[in-house]
Protein backbone atom coordinates (compact mmCIF):
# COMPACT_ATOMS: atom_id res chain seq x y z
CA UNK A 1 0.00 0.00 0.00
CA UNK A 2 1.45 3.28 -1.22
CA UNK A 3 0.14 6.84 0.46
CA UNK A 4 0.25 10.20 -1.32
CA UNK A 5 1.22 13.49 0.50
CA UNK A 6 0.42 16.04 -2.05
CA UNK A 7 2.77 19.74 -1.65
CA UNK A 8 1.56 22.78 -3.57
CA UNK A 9 4.29 25.89 -3.33
CA UNK A 10 2.67 28.35 -1.12
CA UNK A 11 0.46 25.68 0.68
CA UNK A 12 0.50 23.50 3.50
CA UNK A 13 1.35 19.44 3.21
CA UNK A 14 -1.78 18.06 3.00
CA UNK A 15 -2.09 14.39 3.84
CA UNK A 16 -5.11 12.54 2.92
CA UNK A 17 -6.11 9.53 5.24
CA UNK A 18 -8.07 6.80 4.60
CA UNK A 19 -11.34 8.20 5.21
CA UNK A 20 -10.85 12.16 4.16
CA UNK A 21 -12.84 13.40 1.24
CA UNK A 22 -10.52 14.75 -1.00
CA UNK A 23 -13.13 16.47 -2.64
CA UNK A 24 -13.27 18.92 -0.29
CA UNK A 25 -9.89 20.32 -0.30
CA UNK A 26 -10.32 23.70 -1.81
CA UNK A 27 -8.79 24.94 -5.21
CA UNK A 28 -5.25 26.67 -4.74
CA UNK A 29 -3.65 29.53 -6.27
CA UNK A 30 -0.48 27.95 -6.47
CA UNK A 31 0.31 26.53 -9.76
CA UNK A 32 2.91 23.30 -8.91
CA UNK A 33 2.69 20.48 -7.31
CA UNK A 34 4.63 18.05 -5.55
CA UNK A 35 3.82 14.53 -5.24
CA UNK A 36 5.55 12.16 -2.41
CA UNK A 37 4.81 8.46 -2.98
CA UNK A 38 6.15 6.41 -0.12
CA UNK A 39 5.39 3.27 1.58
CA UNK A 40 6.38 2.12 5.22
CA UNK A 41 9.24 -1.20 5.37
CA UNK A 42 9.78 -2.29 8.68
CA UNK A 43 9.11 1.03 9.77
CA UNK A 44 10.76 3.47 7.72
CA UNK A 45 9.39 5.18 4.44
CA UNK A 46 10.63 4.32 1.03
CA UNK A 47 9.92 7.36 -1.36
CA UNK A 48 9.86 6.55 -4.99
CA UNK A 49 12.61 9.12 -6.87
CA UNK A 50 12.81 9.89 -10.15
CA UNK A 51 15.91 11.17 -12.11
CA UNK A 52 15.62 14.13 -14.27
CA UNK A 53 17.01 13.52 -17.85
CA UNK A 54 20.70 14.47 -18.38
CA UNK A 55 19.78 17.12 -21.01
CA UNK A 56 17.03 19.03 -18.95
CA UNK A 57 17.85 22.47 -19.02
CA UNK A 58 17.01 22.46 -15.40
CA UNK A 59 19.09 20.78 -12.76
CA UNK A 60 19.64 18.00 -15.22
CA UNK A 61 20.35 14.79 -13.45
CA UNK A 62 19.02 15.18 -10.35
CA UNK A 63 16.61 13.15 -8.41
CA UNK A 64 13.32 14.52 -7.39
CA UNK A 65 10.15 13.53 -5.97
CA UNK A 66 6.81 14.18 -9.13
CA UNK A 67 6.58 17.86 -9.70
CA UNK A 68 4.64 19.17 -12.54
CA UNK A 69 2.50 22.45 -13.65
CA UNK A 70 -0.77 23.08 -12.99
CA UNK A 71 -3.28 23.48 -15.74
CA UNK A 72 -5.45 26.37 -16.05
CA UNK A 73 -7.95 25.90 -13.57
CA UNK A 74 -7.07 22.38 -12.02
CA UNK A 75 -7.26 21.90 -8.72
CA UNK A 76 -4.32 20.85 -7.01
CA UNK A 77 -5.76 17.13 -6.05
CA UNK A 78 -6.64 16.61 -9.93
CA UNK A 79 -3.28 18.25 -11.00
CA UNK A 80 -1.25 15.65 -8.83
CA UNK A 81 -3.20 12.66 -9.68
CA UNK A 82 -2.14 13.66 -13.22
CA UNK A 83 1.59 14.49 -12.98
CA UNK A 84 1.89 10.95 -11.14
CA UNK A 85 -0.14 9.41 -14.16
CA UNK A 86 1.96 11.02 -16.70
CA UNK A 87 5.64 10.44 -15.31
CA UNK A 88 5.12 6.83 -13.07
CA UNK A 89 2.31 5.40 -15.09
CA UNK A 90 1.05 5.09 -11.78
CA UNK A 91 -2.86 5.43 -10.92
Amino acid sequence: MFAVCIFSRFSSAVLFPQGYDPESMPTLAARIVEVYVFRMKDGTPEYLLLKRAANEAIYPGIWQVVTGTLLEGERALDGARRELSEETGLT
